[in-house]
């Protein structure tokens, strides 16, 4: 029997969570590689999905051409969101349904890389956050505005995000500053 965490992770299991993820490295890898790069407009945009196969293997290809390219587990971290992205398109041939379950371990490999505990943090609560904040469960753009006033206020303290604060859409700042204070 599937526990709780289970259920909720295939539910919302989609491409823009595990780019959401993929997204938590984009200040720690010196230069992102282009493919990789190329990936993030096509998770952004559901007419583009198609092309993430197609990009899968530029990121493979990648990954094979600079074998002592570091931390590797960021490339299959890549590779496996561009899987993911694919299957949501509901082309044919999809890669393994199972794809999106690699996400959280490579990202946690890739985190542990850097030997960063802010990045680490940011990770977890990237891949959790839908488990514990059932205000957030499949609104992703809310749960990104959460993340960001989650590491603000890791960074700065509450005192120093209320100007901040201007630059989240007005319709989520009330509902993301509630949900801070009720965690």
């Amino acid at each position: 029997m599937a526990d709780r965490f289970s259920i909720t992770f295939l539910t919302i299991l989609n491409q823009s969570w595990a780019g959401l993820i993929l997204s938590r490295f984009d200040n720690y890898i010196k230069s992102i590689p282009k493919p990789v790069f190329e990936l993030y407009s096509i998770i952004d945009t559901q007419d583009n999905w198609k092309n993430a196969h197609s990009q899968f293997s530029k990121i493979r290809q990648f990954l094979l051409d600079h074998k002592t390219y570091q931390p590797e587990a960021y490339l299959v971290l890549a590779e496996n969101v561009a899987k993911v992205t694919y299957n949501a398109s509901n082309e044919p041939a999809p890669f393994d349904n199972n794809s999106g379950w690699w996400i959280p371990s490579c990202a946690l490999q890739a985190a542990t890389y850097f030997e960063d505990n802010k990045l680490e943090e940011e990770v977890k609560s990237c891949i959790l956050i839908f488990n514990h904040n059932k205000h957030l469960k499949n609104r992703l753009t809310v749960a990104k505005d959460f993340l960001f006033i989650r590491k603000l206020t890791t960074s700065f303290g509450m005192s120093g995000i209320q100007s901040e604060l201007k630059i989240l859409r007005q319709e989520t700042n009330i509902k993301v500053m509630f949900l801070i204070f009720s965690i």
